[in-house]
């Protein structure tokens, strides 16, 4: 397929929306989420023969974008979450253990959730939506920022509490 204009065109077509919806939650901008969907789709096209078939394709050009938007923010020192505002209440409801996630679910819809999370700290949001959008372990999470597992572990519930918080500050709920 490196070589295959046709057929890089047809997964870029397949693949893009989605990915750019990834890249956005990661980028400031629309066009910095375009440029980081850029890139990883370049680096599909460069290494798809590494592709062992041990996840969906799918899955493994997820994981790319990621990687390269979490580059991006290391260069950059910033993240933005806009899409997938069903996928956080999907994933945020069926976290494991509380009732927190209760509270959140019933009480907000998702649009409420993504205007709060705006504000959150770059790094608990970044935590945060790694392991809840994209369901990425804490130790995966801990590789992919060069950190140690139980400081990712307090993040995501720095991370958690501050967004209880401010939820439950909420006067609209």
């Amino acid at each position: 397929m490196k070589n295959d204009r046709q057929a890089q065109h047809e997964l870029y077509n397949y693949y893009s929306p989605s990915m750019l919806g990834i890249c956005q939650r990661y980028t400031k901008t629309t066009e910095e989420a375009e440029d980081c969907m850029i890139d990883g789709f370049m680096h599909v096209f460069e290494h798809l023969q590494e592709f062992r078939n041990e996840c969906s394709l799918g899955t493994w050009i997820r994981t790319i974008m990621v990687n390269v938007s979490l580059d991006h923010y290391r260069k950059n020192k910033y993240c933005k979450l806009e899409d997938d505002m069903d996928t956080i209440l999907e994933n945020v409801a069926n976290s494991k253990g509380s009732s927190d996630q209760e509270v959140i679910t019933t009480k907000l819809e998702a649009k409420m959730i993504m205007e709060q999370m705006k504000e959150m700290p770059d790094s608990y949001r970044i935590i945060f939506n790694m392991h809840i959008i994209d369901d990425y372990t804490f130790k995966d999470i801990a590789e992919a920022l060069d950190m140690k597992d139980s400081t990712v572990r307090v993040y995501y519930q720095r991370a958690r509490t501050w967004l209880i918080e401010k939820l439950g500050n909420n006067e609209e709920v």
